[in-house]
């Protein structure tokens, strides 16, 4: 999954011996039996997602070997991480003793399912085959996309070829209820903050409806779909159990963007009325106590709400530029957070810390309030657009932070800044 597994390169150094030793499958197929491991997801960024692996068993001469589609060399962070935001992040198949696998499942401390595949010998003898030939040096690495070709993926596609296609006629044309923004959120809500920066940097692309094919990229839908596949001998899955038992992960009770929609509006509105009830004084450059307060309450929304957005709206730019995952592309949330709002967090310090507006002098005062009416201009039309239809990106928890936007950039432009008076 995404980022998955960093802790398995341990691993990877048995691969050459642990691979020969299943380089083809024996003759007699009986004593062979294959599993599908299935991990639950976990509280790091990248197992929020699960994981799978298959287990090939010889109940004759003892060997047991674990294919792990989740491998890769972290050994240099920085092209790591480059190589992951350009798209080009290469992960290999890892093979390795079951018995390793078990210490490293226990130590992870995730629910681990295993379910027997009910094969026959020439369905064995297929996935074997593949198996062994995906194991050779030159055909473990490929090139790892979150959505279509992971440590899930692959799995599903040779189980798929043991059994003649049945998994893809039968999920490949079916659509599911969901999106993939759906899944997403699914993966994340174990991880609030990166659940938000994904919601807002990923575009109309993981919009649209998954189908159950398609779902099979993630680790516990595979297993669901699986579990429905009959063949002649019957179920496909089977003789299930828990290998690793482990507590469930704690899931917020809360929706994010509603709480960071209060956090914001809630001081804004305040702020609002306080700042209302010595407008004029304010004007005049000479608020009272009670309107400093209403300004330090406006600048501890603002500065927050503008810094991130400015800092979001420098990225995606970037994003649509220098990535190669195209979910970055052509976000329209571009025009709800801008890269200028950067600029808005001077202001919004002032107002937070001195109680106070922002004196500028004419020319900057001009340039602020026609950036300040752009951007209000530019948010209200997004948000229109998008409750008409118009608009294919799926904004409807974004849109809970637009009140608290729209808000803020109008005190600033009323309240916020002033133009310096001459001696």
């Amino acid at each position: 999954m995404i980022g998955t597994w960093i802790v398995w390169l341990i691993l990877f150094f048995g691969i050459n011996q642990a691979a020969k030793a299943q380089e083809s499958p024996p003759p007699n197929l009986d004593h062979i039996e294959v599993y599908l491991h299935t991990f639950d997801v976990g509280d790091m960024i990248y197992t929020n997602f699960g994981h799978t692996a298959l287990r090939v068993k010889n109940t004759e001469s003892g060997r047991d070997l674990i294919y792990n589609w989740g491998i890769f060399d972290f050994g240099d962070p920085l092209s790591f991480s480059l190589n992951y935001y350009q798209g080009n992040l290469i992960y290999k198949l890892g093979v390795y003793p079951a018995h390793q696998a078990m210490q490293r499942y226990r130590f992870e401390g995730r629910k681990v399912w295993q379910d027997k595949l009910n094969l026959n010998s020439d369905q064995k003898r297929i996935l074997l085959n593949k198996l062994a030939w995906n194991a050779l040096p030159e055909n473990r690495d490929y090139l790892y996309q979150y959505f279509f070709d992971n440590c899930a993926t692959r799995p599903r596609d040779f189980i798929d070829l043991a059994i003649g296609g049945r998994l893809a006629a039968a999920t490949q044309e079916i659509p599911t209820n969901m999106t993939f923004r759906d899944m997403v959120r699914d993966g994340y809500r174990v991880n609030p903050w990166m659940d938000v920066i994904l919601e807002v940097g990923m575009n109309s692309r993981i919009d649209r409806v998954v189908t159950r094919w398609e779902s099979m990229f993630h680790p516990l839908y595979l297993r669901e779909e699986l579990q429905k596949i009959n063949l002649d001998s019957g179920s496909l899955l089977g003789d299930g159990k828990l290998l690793i038992d482990a507590p469930d992960l704690e899931q917020p009770s809360y929706e994010v963007f509603k709480v960071l929609a209060a956090i914001l509006l809630l001081p804004a509105i305040l702020g609002l009325i306080l700042i209302q009830r010595d407008s004029y004084r304010i004007n005049q450059g000479k608020a009272d106590r009670i309107g400093a307060w209403g300004m330090r309450l406006v600048g501890f929304a603002g500065v927050p709400l503008f810094f991130v957005g400015g800092v979001f709206g420098l990225l995606m730019p970037l994003n649509w530029i220098f990535s190669g995952h195209g979910d970055l592309h052509h976000n329209v949330n571009m025009m709800i957070f801008l890269p200028l709002d950067l600029v808005l967090v001077l202001p919004m310090k002032y107002l937070m810390f001195l109680g106070r507006p922002l004196q500028l002098g004419a020319k900057s005062y001009k340039i602020f309030r026609r950036y300040l009416i752009l951007h209000l201009l530019l948010t209200l039309g997004m948000t229109i657009s998008w409750a008409m239809g118009d608009v294919s990106q799926n904004l409807n928890r974004v849109a809970y932070l637009v009140p608290a936007c729209l808000l803020l950039l109008g005190i600033m432009l009323n309240f916020g800044i002033q133009e310096k008076r001459g001696n």
